[in-house]
């Protein structure tokens, strides 16, 4: 059923399969999301553990997302190159995990250090 559901573009799926089988079938997705969300969680919190490191460094990834290679990125492209949402890098640097710095003459954003990002995910120096 929730495989259904998740095909589905639009209609009135309470209508269409019975209000007890549509709230199965979505317990039953929500519950798949929930444990997806958790796992991502754990690989992100366990990026900055060694057996988890990446296998690359953020410059390699920011170039494999199409960025151009500098010396600091906003917390935007950062968020883009790694997949890591933007709210996990401002808990993050909030936690003193990350490091950035505001630009000069500017009263808000920030801007990051590919060496701190690779810090942060745990990547060697080689």
């Amino acid at each position: 059923m929730s495989k259904e559901i998740v095909q589905r573009e639009g209609g009135d799926v309470m209508g269409e399969l019975g209000t007890a089988d549509a709230a199965r079938a979505m317990d039953e997705f929500l519950l798949a999301v929930i444990n997806a969300a958790s796992a991502a969680r754990r690989r992100m919190a366990g990026g900055r553990a060694a057996a988890t490191a990446p296998a690359e460094d953020f410059l390699s990834m920011a170039v494999a997302a199409g960025l151009p290679l500098r010396g600091y990125y906003t917390v935007a492209e950062v968020s883009e190159a790694t997949g890591i949402p933007k709210s996990t890098l401002y808990t993050a640097h909030r936690e003193g995990l990350i490091e950035w710095r505001t630009p000069r003459g500017f009263e808000r954003g920030a801007i990051v250090r590919p060496e701190d990002v690779d810090a942060y995910l745990g990547v060697r120096a080689s």
